[in-house]
């Protein structure tokens, strides 16, 4: 309903709650003009229990004024998953340039039912650098199930507060945290990386390439 939705005018930190769960209480989608006829809706679902990504991340749809059909955005285009890899997975950020639009979820709530904080930065940040990183990894040689820590280290020159998204080469992925840590259960070369960005369009990345068993 009208009063379940924000229309983000400002910067700022907003929380919305999983719109699929009918007991559900609070702002269920956050509503951004792109331009006069298209709006961006950020959404967030808990019941695509099989989803990883969905259940940790913001699903971002267009839809046009007086005709609210919308389409779905796939923020990982390319990706042999289709559109189940589509959502903004937390510590990533999307930006529109032409439109000066930044969304980046940082967390969950921890509420019941679940919710998700997302910023939103709106506006042109002509000065703005992007961080500043650089990763480290525990061990580049393992064994299956071999636990490995990742650590990244970052800096902004303008301050702004990072965000960080890590993946691991196996689909898999972490939270947002310059610490991260994972095992893999087949023998491979994982290309293990982390993106951090500065949530206004700055973004950096890093990878190490760990080696788990005896790759064929």
């Amino acid at each position: 309903t009208t009063s379940e939705v924000v229309t983000v005018n400002t910067s700022g930190t907003y929380r919305i709650v999983c719109h699929d769960r009918t007991n559900a209480l609070g702002i269920r989608a956050l509503k951004i003009a792109k331009n006069s006829s298209t709006n961006y809706w950020v959404e967030f679902r808990q019941k695509f229990t099989g989803n990883a990504r969905l259940m940790n991340g913001a699903g971002l749809r267009w839809a046009q004024n007086g005709n609210q059909k919308s389409q779905l955005l796939d923020t990982t285009p390319g990706s042999t998953d289709g559109k189940n890899d589509s959502a903004l997975v937390i510590g990533r950020t999307f930006t529109d340039p032409v439109s000066d639009i930044h969304i980046t979820p940082i967390g969950k709530g921890g509420t019941s039912p679940e919710s998700l904080d997302v910023v939103v930065n709106l506006g042109f940040f002509p000065s703005n650098q992007p961080p500043v990183m650089s990763i480290t990894a525990s061990e580049t040689n393992v064994s299956t199930g071999v636990g490995v820590t990742f650590s990244a280290t970052a800096s902004d020159g303008e301050n702004d507060p990072l965000a960080y998204y890590w993946e691991f080469g196996d689909g898999s992925f972490g939270t947002n945290s310059p610490f991260a840590g994972t095992s893999w259960s087949s023998d491979g070369d994982y290309l293990a990386r982390c993106v951090v960005t500065d949530m206004k369009g700055g973004e950096s990345s890093q990878w190490v390439v760990v080696r788990v068993g005896i790759p064929d």
